[in-house]
């Protein structure tokens, strides 16, 4: 009887990695309570040539960030515990080539202030890493500091995931996740189902679609301090699946920008059944993001929110259809049916082509009467 989750067997990543793709060569920051990397399933110790190849305290302004709470230890092993193409571990994180590093900005009762994590977001962008997990959050909007230096990270050439928050209701989203640019993660179960405390958009201020995407994060089963391993649940759990899945399709594509790589994991989205603003685009499907070749930024256009003053409202948004495959795509373009009474989405053409290694623009125009 199964009685623990395996969101690396939903999400399908063991599948890439039978066929040996594993995230090797890729980088995934881990911003959060530190990381115990003497963990057997983390590479037992730290520095060049280890799982955890380096990292910073920067809550006690110090280079060893050894986790004290265990939050961020469970976390990096979901996303890349264990050695590549090793069989038969207690635990194999969803991409176990990838590499980690350690930043502390959390302190050992899991706690830290915006200015910290804002700090581990600029070293870990300095250190060149590839993805940066953000496994937390607080109160905040698109246009707050954590959120701008967020979307700072994703146009320096990082991908940043981040948990939507735990707070199980509509427009609970927590800053970083109301970052435009960050792919925001919430919380399904083995089953396909959202979990119910898994934070639920839009977001406040830009009233934008979040989460992006869902992944599981029920009752996850990973690393914990000690050389243990135990059971958690949050969408804290559900991030670093995602950073794995990123971390595989990174590693098969690594011409593909953050942007690129965000599109393709929600392109994967599995319907789950719930409404957008619950779900995103769906549960992910690594190996459907991995094989992604022409994807769609931003992967859900949002028009806002209107005032209502009794006027007729236009409005004007642009699709970008990105090629990175070898051959020239045409699409026919067509609007599902289904917007609210007073409410029209209509396309300039009814069909677009995207050259091999080009991109294409789609505009979209809204229409409230």
């Amino acid at each position: 009887q199964k009685t623990v989750s395996d969101a690396r067997r939903v999400v399908r990543a063991d599948e890439l990695g039978a066929e040996g793709t594993t995230g090797e060569g890729v980088t995934i920051a881990i911003l959060d309570t530190g990381i115990d990397y003497t963990h057997p399933a983390l590479g037992g110790d730290i520095g060049p040539g280890n799982k955890v190849t380096g990292g910073y305290d920067l809550v006690n302004d110090d280079p060893d960030p050894m986790d004290g709470d265990g939050h961020g230890t469970h976390v990096a092993g979901i996303a890349a515990a264990g050695d590549e193409g090793t069989a038969g571990q207690e635990i194999t994180g969803v991409a176990p080539g990838a590499k980690l590093r350690a930043y502390k900005v959390l302190n050992d009762q899991g706690s830290g202030s915006f200015s910290t994590i804002i700090a581990g977001i600029e070293r870990a962008i300095e250190d060149s890493v590839d993805i940066i997990n953000m496994s937390l959050g607080g109160p905040g909007t698109p246009d707050g500091p954590l959120a701008q230096a967020t979307d700072n990270a994703s146009r320096a050439g990082v991908l940043p995931v981040v948990s939507a928050g735990n707070g199980g209701d509509y427009r609970t989203i927590g800053s970083p996740g109301v970052a435009d640019r960050a792919i925001t993660v919430g919380a399904s179960n083995d089953s396909d189902q959202i979990t119910s405390f898994s934070s639920r958009g839009p977001t406040d201020g830009a009233f934008a679609v979040k989460p992006n995407v869902v992944a599981p994060g029920a009752r996850v089963r990973s690393t914990l301090p000690g050389g243990t391993f135990g059971q958690l649940s949050g969408t804290s759990m559900a991030a670093p699946v995602v950073a794995g899945a990123a971390a595989l399709a990174l590693g098969r594509n690594r011409d593909w920008g953050p942007q690129f790589l965000k599109g393709a994991l929600m392109k994967s989205g599995v319907d789950i059944g719930e409404d957008i603003w619950t779900q995103g685009r769906g549960r992910i499907d690594a190996p459907s993001a991995v094989e992604a070749r022409v994807v769609a930024t931003p992967g859900i256009l949002s028009f806002g929110l209107v005032e209502s003053d009794g006027s007729t409202w236009t409005h004007v948004d642009t699709l970008k259809l990105r090629n990175r495959g070898e051959a020239s795509r045409t699409y026919q373009l067509t609007v599902e049916p289904g917007p609210a009474p007073g409410v029209s989405v209509s396309l300039q053409a009814p069909s677009v082509t995207v050259g091999a290694k080009d991109s294409a623009l789609v505009p979209v125009t809204a229409e409230v009467k």
